[in-house]
């Protein structure tokens, strides 16, 4: 779905291990999909929320 809205291919440009466990996978430089081992659509693990946080860049102050 978001490879349509962004108007990327939907075959993927490269997939990594960003995190052991953790599979991300690149379409184009607009959509990232993330499959986590044994976790279903939630965060529970030690450090996702971190890494989450960190990615959105909701870690970062504001100048304005």
């Amino acid at each position: 779905m978001w490879t349509n809205v962004a108007g990327v291919s939907q075959t993927p440009t490269s997939t990594d291990t960003p995190v052991f466990g953790w599979r991300r996978t690149k379409y184009g430089n607009a959509v990232e999909a993330y499959s986590i081992a044994g976790v279903g659509h939630a965060l529970p693990l030690s450090g996702m929320v971190k890494y989450l946080v960190a990615f959105m860049g909701l870690d970062k102050t504001s100048t304005s």
